[in-house]
């Protein structure tokens, strides 16, 4: 019902802000709820809701909600990295249907574009991906698109803006190394982008 409400109204955005403030919170108790269609429903709504930055922020904390307590791990990445030993959830392969129905990447990284200068939303729009290229259900056109030159220099830079944000960082490292996986040719752009350097300061700030 409360989805249904939410799709019904994507440009209200005081009813987009209470229904994600708390079906975020029902992720505790009915993670394994969500289908393709509700994904879609919370992407387009993201993509109605551009400019709005508490919007932005409370869809992709409810996305990492449910995407981490299908995988069993709400907040660190160490089990989750990418190489074989990513669980293949139900929500997880949901998920990467409705990126791939509604070019659910492109609104994610809008998202990121867009609010730069809050933080919160980073660290959200973050988590989403990072969820995302865990899953070993990707297309091979998923994983090259994640990769491409301007969304790797999109995600270093706000790395190196947020560097004091561990959450960020960690996600972020953990979103890396999973690239490097799907593309190694992109490291190369990665390296000259400064991946390197900003690693390292992430390493040496958070150690």
């Amino acid at each position: 019902i409360m989805l249904d409400v939410l799709q019904q109204h994507p440009n209200i955005a005081q009813v987009q802000l209470t229904g994600y403030s708390a079906l975020k919170n029902l992720a505790h108790t009915h993670a394994r709820l969500l289908t393709t269609q509700d994904f879609e429903g919370i992407l387009k709504s993201m993509k109605a809701q551009m400019n709005n930055a508490a919007v932005q922020k409370q869809a992709c904390r409810t996305l990492v909600n449910f995407l981490s307590k299908s995988n069993g791990n709400a907040n660190k990445t160490n089990n989750l990295l990418s190489g074989g030993n990513s669980p293949s959830a139900k929500e997880s392969l949901d998920l990467v249907r409705a990126i791939a129905n509604v070019d659910g990447l492109s609104i994610i990284f809008q998202s990121i574009r867009a609010h730069q200068h809050h933080r919160a939303v980073q660290e959200a729009a973050f988590g989403v991906l990072y969820f995302f290229s865990c899953s070993q259900d990707l297309t091979t056109n998923q994983k090259h698109q994640l990769c491409l030159e301007e969304n790797v220099f999109v995600l270093l830079g706000t790395m190196n803006s947020y560097i004091e944000s561990e959450i960020l960082c960690e996600r972020g490292c953990g979103l890396i190394l999973n690239m490097s996986f799907f593309a190694p040719f992109s490291l190369e752009g990665m390296a000259s982008a400064g991946g390197t350097r900003i690693m390292l300061a992430a390493m040496r700030r958070h150690g």
